[in-house]
Parts: structure tokens; sequence; C-alpha cells
């Protein structure tokens, strides 16, 4: 087995392993085997792992950007790319990860980017990042947006540790593509909000606020149960 199946696989059978569910909306945008972009919102450490578990069967494990000037100095890129991650250094050269993403596209493989940059928990997301709509422009192939919900129960943001008591519900949430052929600024403007409204979607289909708008004794109302 590959380190990139073995990493992402793994991964998502863990989340198996602790009584997470993933629940898939819009799957059907994965099938086949064809290269694509999937730009999704960052809500946790982990959502790599609900969005590999979201692909369909007949399909490879995705290929993900992810920072590598965070981690440690023996963690380098080489061994980055041995388990599926295309390294991303966003302080210095953030740019130089592009040639190496189309060269995954151009292989067959789908790759998948957090135009945010960086973890952000709540259910708007920021503005994001040009770079996912110029890979699938450059590339040509479809750029796909998918929304993650729930996994921040987990593990996110300001959480000290990972909550592994299980039982926790995470929708993944994909959509028809997004046209990059126009102005770059515009396509990377209506992917956020395509993002953000299949995020509104899974909180109108599985919460309902308090009627005077309190908090919950879990938190706001949009944290996923």
């Amino acid at each position: 087995m590959s380190g990139v199946r073995l990493l992402m696989d793994g991964a998502a059978g863990l989340l198996r392993l602790l009584g997470v569910r993933v629940i898939v909306h819009g799957r059907e945008w994965l099938a086949g085997g064809d290269p694509v972009v999937v730009a999704a919102n960052h809500v946790s450490y982990v959502d790599f792992a609900a969005i590999q578990a979201a692909r369909p069967v007949e399909r490879p494990p995705l290929w993900f950007l992810a920072r590598w000037d965070l981690l440690p100095p023996a963690v380098g890129a080489p061994v980055m790319r041995r388990f599926g991650l295309v390294p991303v250094d966003e302080r210095r050269r953030p740019g130089r990860s592009l040639p190496e993403a189309l060269a995954r596209l151009a292989d067959g493989h789908a790759v998948a980017v957090h135009p945010e940059g960086r973890v952000r928990p709540g259910p708007e997301p920021a503005r994001g990042r040009s770079g996912a709509v110029r890979l699938a422009a450059a590339a040509g192939v479809p750029l796909i947006p998918c929304s993650v919900w729930g996994t921040q129960r987990l593990l996110t943001r300001g959480r000290r540790a990972p909550d592994l008591r299980g039982g926790v519900d995470v929708h993944v949430r994909l959509g028809p593509p997004v046209d990059v052929s126009g102005p770059v600024a515009s396509a990377t403007r209506t992917l956020m909000a395509r993002i953000g409204a299949l995020t509104h979607a899974t909180l109108l289909a599985t919460h309902r606020p308090p009627a005077d708008g309190s908090p919950t004794t879990t938190g706001e109302w949009h944290v996923a149960a």
C-alpha cells in the first residue's frame, strides 16, 4: 500500500473507529476518476480525513495542499509528498506549490485546497485566496466547492485537546463546479459564496436555533452536535 493511501485511508478509518459518522451530500460530483480541484472550508485540523471519507470508492485518495512551514524541521517536503500532501511554504513562497499541484492533476489525481489558508471554526468562510481558481483554470479541470461541518467538534483552533468521545456527525456537502473562465477575483468570490451556501444548507437541515437566539449547552446553536 502506498504512503498516500495508507495515510488518507487510515485517517478516514480512524474517524470510524472514534464513532464519527461522515454523511455525504452530493458525492456524485466526485464520481469517476477524472482530475478535479476540490475547494473546501477549513473548520478543523481533521477536515482532510472527512473529505477523504466522502470520495467514491472508485476514486483514489485526493492530494491535499498543506503548509509545511508550520511543521517541525524533521518533517520535510519529501516526507509530506510520500503521504499525499503538496507542500506549501506560505511564509516565503506560497506560489511554488502551483506547478506541483498541476503535475498531480496532469497525472490524473484530484487535488484538494482550503482557500481560506488556515483553520476558522465558524460557519461563515473567510475571504478566500485565488489559488484554487487559478489551479483549476490552468489545468482545465472542474472546480468543486465543498463544505465540511462537524469536524470542529473533534479538533479545531482554540481547542487544547481533541474530543474523542465519538458520536459526532460530520457532514460533507459538495456542489456543482464553479465557472473559472472569467476573472479570477470574481470566480474566487463566487467559490467562497458557494462554500458558505453549502454550509448553511447543512445547518438548515440539521440544526434549529433556540427561539430566543440564546446559546445552547453545547455552545452556540451552529456548533454541530
